[in-house]
């Protein structure tokens, strides 16, 4: 009879986790703590650092196995701001907890709209929410995913069986996101009048924020005759985070000959021009002027154009 029970045992517990495996998924709680007025308007989703279970949830959910749980919390400082007007003479609050309310309704609502915005950008084409306003002590977004069996509630159940938190802060987002090293390659391309056109691969070294990076890109080709090197120093500017930015640069570009060493043409100056990314790839287009000298002639101004794509490789 001990054996049997032992084995009935057994059986018992392999079934049980088994029924873990499959249901007890871990989900991940994806949460964007902001400032009291902040809507999440200026949140862009190549900024953001997802959680890597987030591309799996999205397919999931497209294709009709699950949704998103969206929780937005207020903090008390509305509230605050309301009684404070409450106490001022001149200042006629008829109902303060309704201008509560409705202050919490147009602030949850676009960071909800936010938050929808955010994952469509992501990939999310089932727009499968449910939004579940709120207060608490700080201010922020909640999201979570509810694995479902495709047409129904997987088991009868709308729960999150496990659940592991991460964060992503979101509060002054221009002043306190880290600096992000890259290590990239690409293709450099640089036009003079009076002069030959210069073409080489290329690597850089970029240091990336949301709005702004700065780079170091050197390159150099040999033809088999003459030697081409290209070097530059670039700003670039995103306004509110967007794709496209403006760049400046100063650009060295060089042709020698080598056998001897000796240059054939060579120029440097400041260009500027427009700069688009999307993750990892960058594309731009500079126009300016370069100091020239082809074949030991006297330098002058020249008129040149630089344009180029650029591949972050390694980050660290």
């Amino acid at each position: 009879m001990k054996k049997i029970f032992l084995i009935w045992l057994v059986i018992f517990l392999i079934g049980q986790a088994v029924v873990a495996t499959t249901n007890d998924v871990p989900i991940y709680t994806f949460i964007i703590k902001l400032e009291s007025s902040d809507p999440g308007d200026k949140l862009q989703a190549a900024e953001i650092k997802w959680l890597k279970d987030t591309d799996e949830q999205i397919a999931l959910v497209n294709a009709g196995y699950g949704e998103f749980y969206v929780e937005i919390y207020n903090d008390p400082t509305v509230w605050q701001m309301v009684n404070y007007l409450k106490k001022q003479s001149g200042t006629a609050i008829l109902d303060s907890n309704q201008m509560n309310l409705t202050l919490d309704a147009a602030l949850n609502l676009a960071r909800y709209q936010n938050t929808v915005r955010l994952f469509r950008d992501k990939g999310l084409k089932r727009l499968a929410f449910r939004y579940i306003p709120d207060r608490g002590p700080e201010s922020m977004i909640r999201v979570y995913y509810v694995h479902y069996e495709k047409g129904g509630v997987s088991n009868g159940k709308d729960t999150v069986y496990t659940s592991t938190t991460q964060f992503l802060v979101a509060k002054c987002l221009e002043h306190e996101e880290p600096a992000q090293w890259d290590l990239g390659c690409g293709l450099e391309w640089t036009a003079v009048s009076d002069g030959r056109p210069i073409f080489v691969p290329a690597l850089s070294l970029t240091r990336s924020k949301s709005y702004s990076e700065l780079s170091l890109t050197g390159g150099y080709f040999p033809t088999g005759e003459n030697d081409f090197k290209f070097f530059a120093g670039s700003a670039a500017y995103f306004p509110r985070g967007n794709n496209f930015g403006l760049l400046a640069r100063i650009i060295y570009a060089s042709e020698a000959v080598e056998t001897y060493g000796a240059y054939v043409q060579q120029g440097f100056g400041p260009t500027a021009g427009i700069v688009w990314r999307q993750q990892a790839l960058s594309l731009y287009l500079t126009g300016g002027l370069q100091y020239f000298d082809r074949q030991r002639q006297d330098r002058r101004a020249e008129a040149t154009i630089n344009a180029g794509l650029n591949f972050k490789a390694i980050t660290f």
